[in-house]
């Protein structure tokens, strides 16, 4: 591969970044696909229940609506069990554990000052549920809570922003590393790239329809740490290069660059591709959205490695000459 012209696709991956950054803000601003938060920065309630035999998502769903009058709520199967089990949610879409997300319900029922709705009871919820089961089938009965979790509006709205100054403060500290080992030409791209990274992986989690929450801020600022894995390696070997061919072009030594880092790059891509398309095959439902964001970001944090941080370090390298001179 190190014949390969990589800074001639230079304008290809200009191209193609900027038409995924447009087709991120349409999407941000299109109400079917704006980000969706979880129940962790938007506050609600999320359950996970075992019951004591195989349903439909649709039947407890018509339930949480019909009984509790809970029409937005979100379920989800689920298994923890054997590949029988797997089979059943796979083909047949039932499954004995569910998932479901919904409003903020409290120990005990209230108004809510701000917005004067009424927000329900747990209790009350399960009481309205249980028997809603009851209806449907006799032997239909919640056989274990394995989880619940509930967050108050306040709270979800402030680990939404304690969620970006995370992220802002992760960039800001990769800025200042980057900026101490290598130059202030290196670090400015590598902050660029990352941003990219960033806003595309956005882009793909509202184009899905994952719900935004604390796993996909987790996979957020790992294919951060992946992605910068990668610049370091390609800024190293510019580095390293700049030394060793003085009487190359600038131009010439990062392109041999990135055809001496180009298999490491893929290959470690690729080997981190094969467990995350497992897991999205055969994980289930739950883990199907963090392997999705997963996959995405490896590839395009590769991808801007290559096709974006380096050919700016070129254009900022053929500013300063021109400059110079």
């Amino acid at each position: 591969m190190r014949k390969f012209d990589f800074l001639s696709q230079r304008y290809v991956g200009y191209t193609i970044s900027a038409v995924l950054f447009v087709l991120t803000i349409v999407l941000y601003f299109t109400p079917a696909y704006t980000l969706k938060y979880g129940v962790d920065f938007k506050g609600g309630t999320e359950l996970h229940f075992k019951f004591s035999k195989p349903v439909s998502d649709d039947k407890i769903r018509q339930v949480l609506k019909d009984e509790c009058g809970m029409g937005s709520s979100v379920v989800q199967s689920t298994y923890t069990g054997d590949a029988e089990t797997a089979e059943t949610v796979i083909l047949k879409g039932e499954s004995r554990e569910k998932i479901i997300k919904t409003e903020f319900l409290a120990n005990e029922a209230y108004k809510d000052k701000v917005s004067g709705k009424e927000v329900k009871s747990l209790k009350e919820m399960r009481e309205k549920f249980d028997a809603g089961l009851a209806k449907i089938d006799k032997d239909l009965k919640i056989e274990d809570t394995l989880r619940e979790t509930s967050v108050g509006p306040a709270v979800g709205s402030e680990l939404r922003t304690q969620a970006i100054f995370a992220v802002m403060m992760a960039l800001i500290g990769i800025l200042l590393y980057v900026t101490y080992s290598f130059e202030f030409k290196f670090a400015l791209p590598a902050i660029i790239a990352l941003f990219h990274d960033v806003i595309v992986v956005l882009g793909v989690i509202m184009l899905v329809g994952i719900e935004f929450d604390m796993a996909q801020l987790a996979v957020l600022l790992t294919v951060v740490g992946y992605s910068i894995n990668d610049t370091i390696i390609v800024c190293d070997r510019i580095r390293e290069n700049y030394k060793i061919m003085r009487k190359s072009s600038y131009y010439d030594m990062v392109n041999e660059s990135l055809g001496q880092v180009f298999s490491r790059t893929v290959i470690t891509v690729l080997t981190t591709l094969l467990p995350l398309i497992s897991i999205f095959f055969f994980g289930g439902e739950v883990l199907g959205g963090f392997a999705i964001t997963m996959i995405a970001g490896m590839i395009v944090g590769c991808y801007s490695s290559l096709f974006v941080v380096a050919p700016m370090i070129v254009l900022w390298k053929t500013y300063e000459e021109k400059v110079v001179a």
